[in-house]
């Protein structure tokens, strides 16, 4: 990646976090504690900070029943077309959003996106 696609994907995520994150704000309240953390980190702080770890967990589904899980979590960012571009694997109790912005980063990084 040479400094002018850094430099554009930098600008992208100025436009994301001052523009379209505080419209998303309005529109569905405020983001959880652990994603306002993670604004303006470096990818590789927020790589860090992700559960990597095996773990298990139990919680009630909406009909009382109770869901089990052991193990890990495959996060992927895909194209448009469902090709791969990035995957991260975390602990299975990870919440899946916390994944997004590490994701977007990685996949801004590989590949040069059309939309603006």
């Amino acid at each position: 990646m040479n400094t002018t696609q850094r430099n554009e994907i930098m600008q992208r995520w100025r436009v994301l976090q001052h523009k379209l994150l505080p419209e998303l704000k309005q529109e569905v309240g405020s983001l959880t504690p652990k994603l306002q953390q993670q604004r303006g980190l470096p990818l590789e702080q927020l790589l860090e900070s992700l559960p990597r770890q095996c773990d298990t967990g139990t919680k009630s589904n909406a009909q009382g029943y109770k869901n089990s899980w052991d193990g890990y979590k495959l996060h992927i960012d895909t194209a448009d077309c469902g090709i791969p571009v990035s995957a991260l694997l975390t602990s299975a109790s990870m919440h899946d959003s916390l994944a997004a912005i590490p994701l977007s980063l990685m996949t801004a990084e590989r590949v040069t996106n059309c939309y603006i």
